[in-house]
């Protein structure tokens, strides 16, 4: 048995990121809602499902209206929903989550990886109505992601619209 700390229905709206690493989630989350914010020079949005110990799920996260106006220093700017399934663990760490009418203006991208096609870790996502643009990878699907929807997202300037494993 294991007793986590829960974090729930968060609403993180309106705020601007500059100049910093992700708005993420780490560890157990529920109900949480990223919207109208606005990223410079930073990493992005995330939420990520985790093993440190014990499961840390991440359950119905929205990330709505949200725009990235450039990347951080380090690395491309993302909105990104991260999951792990480790051993031992029968149940589902990332599930119901919404990516919905985002901005991504340059060097900016959105992910979805469930780490093993053998063992997904990812299910339940919907990807629609982005704008993405200026950049190397549009939506970037990885291995380990089930019943992942996408629709209605615009491209411009992108070079890979969609990569899939």
């Amino acid at each position: 048995m294991t007793i986590v700390p829960m974090q729930e229905n968060f609403l993180i709206v309106d705020n601007a990121f500059e100049d910093v690493g992700s708005a993420q989630i780490f560890g157990t989350g529920h109900g949480h809602v990223f919207s109208d914010n606005r990223s410079l020079r930073s990493s992005g949005f995330a939420a990520i499902s985790l093993d440190c110990r014990h499961p840390q799920p991440n359950f119905y996260i929205q990330f709505l209206g949200n725009e990235t106006l450039s990347a951080g220093f380090r690395r491309s700017a993302e909105i990104a929903a991260i999951g792990r399934q480790f051993k031992g663990n029968d149940t589902l760490p990332t599930f119901g989550l919404v990516i919905r009418d985002n901005r991504l203006r340059a060097a900016s991208s959105i992910r979805v990886n469930g780490g093993s096609a053998a063992v997904p870790a990812v299910r339940g996502v919907l990807i629609e109505q982005n704008r993405i643009e200026n950049t190397d990878t549009g939506i970037e699907v990885g291995p380990g992601v089930e019943e992942l929807v996408l629709r209605d997202n615009a491209m411009r300037h992108v070079q890979v619209p969609l990569k899939h494993p």
